[in-house]
């Protein structure tokens, strides 16, 4: 929580205070599947608005107004059962990954059975349904029949002439931008009738996001911005979370338990979901991603392998070696991949485990802990000596997979050097730099992320201008 909280919900355009949000907020979502980070974001607005009451959320029927949305997903009522799952188990620090850590920095979650609610009210269209349409519906007071948890008591009716209070993402305002997604019509109706909440996500800049949509498409959205620092510090993480990451993961085969409780993570597994006929070979599914970051992996080495070519031709030093922990050798095999390397190329190590790094570096391995700039310095200046090559790039990293039971928070962490043999007998200049992906991807992600990060960045010292 921050040191000085203040009740109010405060305005992304100018500071002001945003007033008059009752006791319930509404969350459209179209939880496919919903994970710790939706849950999250519910977790935040109760804890920073201190008279809410209850957040609703509005599960979609599937048929998305957006036409890039996935069209073929899992029904709703397969839907709302993991969704319920989620909920239900959310606040048991025996069952929920997020309730043990908020217990443990003694700061209990507050999305209980009494503080949430499912609503199906899209259900009963066989269309998309709008946000406007909610927004229409909800100042209407025509609720329709939303699926109560069994503790929680029904929201009041809402008054016709209040706004309401919707939490949305950053990704909903930059697709308003889109005539395609959001009508004119729509827009009026949102403005109008709607106050929405957001947390600030990924590099957009919200006020300038706002002003763009009034200059595009001529209206000012009420937007009030949530804090995650209300969140136990250890929780924050979990918002880089999304619907695509796990479902790679699930079509990586990787453990879901970080990413949702444990009923929700065995009915996927149980049920196949996300699994073959829903295998997604574009950059959101796991597959298409994975070929995508391989694919720029070949495009740096053979640029790599070009930059090397020019500094031998001007009798420059060129020959490299790469000592590699996180990427598991990644960087090297799609080096040695193009033809030619063996003009520059000397050797290749991959001390995978701690105590090989620790055996390569003797003493001096035991000083610094294995993902950081420290240990990234010393294999790259023991494997210059070590080789004798005019470069040497080493990495360490930590590509994972998550899980729960890891005491380390170093996940979709690496750290690169590169150690340049000076002229004569004048020794090593070491540089570093950190590489930091999203925590919740695969391990294969990680490494070809940390792999094409770091040819990218050792490029950048060997030529400026070859990236680009």
């Amino acid at each position: 929580m921050p040191k000085n909280p203040l009740p109010a919900i405060f305005s992304a355009i100018d500071g002001s205070s945003l007033e008059g949000i009752g006791e319930v907020v509404h969350f459209p979502l179209t939880a496919d599947p919903a994970g710790f980070h939706h849950l999250l974001l519910a977790e935040c607005v109760l804890r920073q608005i201190p008279q809410l009451k209850q957040v609703e959320f509005i599960l979609s029927n599937g048929l998305h107004p957006d036409p890039t949305k996935r069209k073929r997903i899992p029904d709703g009522e397969i839907r709302l059962s993991l969704l319920r799952q989620a909920l239900v188990s959310f606040a048991d620090p025996r069952l929920s990954y997020p309730a043990r850590l908020a217990l443990d920095d003694k700061s209990p979650l507050l999305l209980k059975e009494e503080t949430w609610e499912i609503s199906t009210a899209e259900f009963r269209w066989e269309r998309p349904f709008r946000l406007a349409e909610h927004v229409m519906r909800l100042r209407n007071a025509r609720d329709l029949e939303p699926h109560p948890n069994p503790g929680g008591d029904p929201p009041k009716n809402i008054d016709a002439g209040h706004r309401i209070s919707m939490l949305v993402g950053t990704d909903l305002l930059i697709r308003m931008l889109d005539e395609n997604i959001f009508s004119n019509d729509d827009l009026k109706t949102i403005s109008e009738g709607s106050q929405l909440l957001v947390v600030p996500r990924g590099n957009k800049n919200l006020p300038e996001l706002l002003k763009e949509l009034q200059e595009r498409r001529g209206i000012i959205l009420q937007v009030g911005v949530l804090d995650p620092g209300w969140l136990p510090q250890p929780l924050r993480v979990l918002l880089n979370l999304s619907s695509t990451v796990i479902r790679r993961s699930v079509q990586a085969g990787q453990s879901l338990l970080g990413f949702m409780p444990e009923s929700a993570s065995d009915m996927i597994h149980k049920r196949k979901l996300y699994q073959d006929d829903f295998q997604e070979v574009t950059e959101k599914g796991w597959l298409g991603h994975c070929q995508k970051l391989e694919m720029e992996l070949e495009t740096c080495a053979k640029k790599l392998l070009t930059v090397l070519d020019n500094l031998h031709n001007q009798g420059e030093r060129h020959t490299i070696s790469f000592i590699e922990s996180g990427t598991g050798g990644r960087i090297a095999a799609a080096f040695t991949a193009v033809p030619g390397v063996s003009r520059h190329l000397k050797q290749v190590l991959v001390p995978y485990s701690r105590e090989s790094q620790l055996d390569f570096l003797g003493e001096a391995g035991k000083h610094h802990s294995s993902v950081s700039h420290e240990r990234a310095q010393a294999l790259a200046k023991k494997f210059q000596v070590h080789t004798g090559s005019d470069w040497v790039l080493a990495e360490t990293g930590m590509a994972g997979p998550l899980s729960p039971d890891r005491k380390s928070r170093k996940n979709g962490l690496s750290y690169v050097a590169l150690a340049k043999k000076n002229p004569g007998h004048e020794g090593t200049t070491v540089q570093t730099t950190k590489i930091e992906a999203n925590p919740f991807f695969s391990k294969k992600e990680h490494q070809l992320q940390f792999s094409v990060e770091a040819l990218n960045w050792i490029l950048l010292q060997l030529d400026p201008g070859s990236s680009s």
